[in-house]
């Protein structure tokens, strides 16, 4: 029910998040993470397991910053297992995201490059126009770090074309400064 402790769970893991963010916003990191942690709990305790992926990964970044690796894989993985319960949003594209990031900072690319392909795979049934060229962009540039320059140039192709249905002047203009990066970056790579 509306007022049952799932609810008061949920709300408490609400407020948790607000505080995080404060404090990210502060630089505070070390007691965002405490505050996440917080939400976390509150959010496993209220069964939302949309929430819990969430926190998981967000954990997973903040130990990441802090340079605390293998803690932070250990959010990453949580949050990867329960991204196969998500509806496509943005909240499940971030964790995939966060995902190639950290393995990306890891100068790992062959292991980002799974994640990035399970992101456009589940984006690309959608009419979600600007999340897909987000997910062809950063594919393209794990191809780029794998030396795949004919691949990143086909998803920077896929970006490019996906361009004309972004209905937002700011959000296009963005994506397309983005891609023109990406595109140097990868048109400038040696190692292949």
């Amino acid at each position: 029910d509306a007022l049952g402790p799932h609810s008061y769970a949920n709300d408490c893991g609400g407020i948790a998040v607000k505080k995080g963010g404060a404090l990210a916003t502060a630089g505070r990191l070390d007691v965002e993470r405490v505050e996440l942690g917080r939400a976390l709990e509150a959010f496993e305790v209220a069964g939302e397991s949309e929430n819990q992926a969430a926190m998981e990964t967000m954990l997973g970044e903040v130990l990441w910053w802090l340079g605390a690796r293998p803690e932070s894989w250990t959010h990453h993985l949580r949050a990867l297992t329960l991204y196969s319960e998500l509806p496509v949003n943005p909240r499940g594209n971030v964790i995939l995201l966060n995902a190639t990031f950290a393995t990306l900072g890891q100068q790992m690319p062959e292991a980002a490059l799974p994640f990035d392909n399970t992101l456009v795979a589940k984006i690309e049934g959608t009419r979600a126009w600007a999340p897909l060229a987000e997910a062809y962009l950063h594919r393209a540039r794990t191809f780029g770090q794998l030396h795949r320059r004919d691949d990143a140039r086909s998803d920077l192709q896929r970006a490019v074309a996906l361009l004309a249905k972004l209905d937002d002047p700011g959000l296009k203009a963005r994506t397309e400064a983005e891609i023109d990066r990406a595109t140097a970056e990868i048109e400038a790579d040696t190692g292949s």
